[in-house]
């Protein structure tokens, strides 16, 4: 299953090569995002693990058809940003202040509308939280403090379709900061207390 999402993903195709150059297997642990959405899909009770299988509950089975779709989404995003951890996929599970940090950034970025943030500015405005400071301050490393707040803060919000990146043209780097980001449409949508009761495609 873990092979299929895989090669399901937006991966660049040079990614996935590379992958299969060194490797025969595909353990969900080498894929964040693989892993992430199977710990959500089980905080929100969506799936649940039986003999050694994965099994759709009774509460999955329902939410899985195109009339349910946002009540989908709505439980995975309280699930995914509640309910799981995510410092331990950031790699320091000891600061888990990133999840506090989030619901700071993301109505800051409602704010700005429509309008791109540069990534080159956006450590200033939405600074990670500890223990990455160090990074940011690492001269040998030109534009760490931008990629830090995207690996740390906004790549979750992506995941989610929550925020659209503009990234340099010609460049497929699968780790690469984006040169600029702004909230998308399902993400004004989530935020907005007047929103209309029709929302817009989230997949």
């Amino acid at each position: 299953m873990v092979r299929e999402v895989f090669e399901t993903q937006p991966f660049p195709p040079e990614r996935i090569h590379s992958h299969y150059e060194v490797s025969r297997s595909c353990d969900e642990e080498e894929y964040q995002r693989i892993h992430f959405v199977r710990v959500a899909c089980q905080r929100a009770g969506l799936i649940r693990k039986h003999a050694g299988a994965f099994q759709l509950t009774k509460k999955g089975a329902r939410l899985v058809s195109a009339d349910r779709v946002v009540d989908l989404y709505l439980d995975l995003f309280q699930a995914g940003f509640s309910k799981v951890n995510l410092a331990a996929f950031d790699g320091a599970p000891d600061y888990p202040s990133i999840q506090y940090s989030l619901p700071v950034a993301l109505p800051r970025l409602w704010e700005e509308d429509t309008e791109w943030v540069l990534m080159e500015q956006a450590h200033g405005v939405y600074p990670p939280p500890e223990p990455y400071y160090e990074l940011e301050e690492d001269e040998r490393f030109p534009g760490a403090a931008a990629h830090t707040v995207w690996l740390r803060l906004f790549r979750w919000f992506q995941d989610f379709g929550l925020i659209e990146g503009a990234v340099p043209d010609g460049d497929t780097s699968y780790l690469h900061c984006p040169e600029r980001v702004r909230i998308s449409d399902p993400g004004r949508w989530l935020l907005d207390f007047d929103r209309p009761e029709i929302p817009p495609p989230f997949f």
